[in-house]
């Protein structure tokens, strides 16, 4: 495995809408919801989530889901599993969250995977962002988590998976707070 959401299962993320924004948590019942992907569940198979790099992500709304559909295109040119290619705030998110949600693959991933363990999560590892799909059964508590660390590493977070495709970001004053969704 790769570490690559869209090859692996048909994520949420693997969708778009007529008008080009990402889809609700509930879109794959809307009409205007087109799959890429060539095997389409009833249902999202994962709760996506996504930490990314505040310097480099646009604060705009428009431009951040432009940003983050080019972002999660995956085209870097290296495997998505090992957190050497990110950034040093990225990569210390990362290394904390896999104490609580351990790597499914990739050089952080347990020997010893317990196939039943839903909190075992599919990274995907990029230069500026970390996507993290996990279990629905998990979903509440791999969110409070991500946030908790995405400010403690002062990072950005988005809700991928969530109603609203809400952002949060460090800011000068010291803040960590939703800019928009």
């Amino acid at each position: 495995m790769t570490g690559h959401p869209v090859d692996q299962n048909c994520k949420l993320q693997a969708l778009t809408t007529l008008d080009n924004t990402p889809p609700t948590r509930n879109a794959w019942k809307a009409k205007s919801v087109t799959p890429r992907a060539s095997v389409w569940p009833t249902a999202p198979m994962s709760y996506d989530l996504m930490v990314f790099d505040p310097a480099l992500a646009p604060v705009e709304r428009e431009a951040f889901l432009a940003w983050y559909r080019a972002e999660t295109e995956w085209r870097e040119g290296h495997g998505y599993d090992d957190p050497s290619v990110s950034s040093p705030a990225l990569r210390a998110w990362f290394l904390d969250m896999i104490s609580s949600f351990p790597a499914m693959n990739g050089p952080f991933a347990p020997d010893d995977i317990d196939d039943d363990d839903t909190r075992v999560t599919d990274y995907s590892v990029g230069k500026n962002v970390v996507y993290a799909s996990f279990a629905w059964s998990v979903a509440d508590e791999a969110r409070a988590q991500m946030v908790a660390l995405a400010e403690k590493h002062r990072v950005g977070f988005f809700d991928a998976s969530g109603d609203e495709h809400a952002t949060w970001r460090p800011h000068a004053d010291g803040t960590y707070r939703r800019d928009q969704g």
